[in-house]
Order: structure tokens, then C-alpha cells, then sequence
């Protein structure tokens, strides 16, 4: 919700708002696999990695383009990239975080 009322409250150039897009389509993606393990279509096994890698990935998006500025998007909008990215990987936490290390280990592996 942060994102989605930055996009449409401050005033910044089109390719910081496409980012901005982006980056909220990706949490909406997210959600897809857990209402596919909740509706019993899709094991959780597989469901759960998708979405904390998913969620990982938007952390560190978010976190990555506030710090390197990414296309001049303002001091606005790098503050709630910052901030959600904050959020996604406060979220995960560092159990959930190590699962995920563990399972691309054990992927890479077998």
C-alpha cells in the first residue's frame, strides 16, 4: 500500500514510476502460490520456497534501487523503496532466510 500511494502522490519521471510499477506487481505475484497451497493445488514444499524467494528478491529490490537512486526517482520514492524493502526482510526474518539459503544449497546439490 505504501508503494501504491507513492506512485500516485509524487510527482517523479516516467521510468522511476514504471519501477515503482514493478515493484508492486511483484508482492500481488507473490500471493498467487500461497492461494495456490491454501486451495490444496500446489504443495506447500514448493509454494513456500516461491514466496520467500519471491519476497527476498523484493526486499533486496527495494532496498538496492533506494540506495543506488535508480533512475532519479526522488527522495520520496527511495525512502519507500527503502522502507518496504525494510519491511519484506524484517518479515522473512533470519529462520525463514536460512531455510532459504539451505534449500537453493540442497537444490544445487542433488
Amino acid at each position: 500500500m505504501i508503494l501504491i500511494i507513492e506512485r500516485f502522490t509524487v510527482d517523479a519521471p516516467p521510468a522511476a514510476r514504471g519501477w515503482i510499477d514493478i515493484l508492486v506487481l511483484i508482492p500481488a505475484l507473490l500471493y498467487l502460490p500461497l492461494l495456490l497451497v491454501n486451495r490444496n493445488w500446489l504443495i506447500s514444499r514448493i509454494g513456500l520456497p516461491i514466496y520467500t524467494a519471491g519476497l527476498f528478491l523484493f526486499g533486496v529490490l527495494g532496498i538496492g534501487s533506494s540506495v543506488i537512486n535508480l533512475f532519479s526517482m526522488g527522495p520520496g520514492f527511495q525512502t519507500s523503496c527503502f522502507i518496504c524493502g525494510l519491511i519484506a526482510l524484517g518479515y522473512l526474518g533470519k529462520t525463514k532466510i536460512k531455510y532459504l539459503v539451505w534449500r537453493i544449497r540442497k537444490a544445487a546439490t542433488s
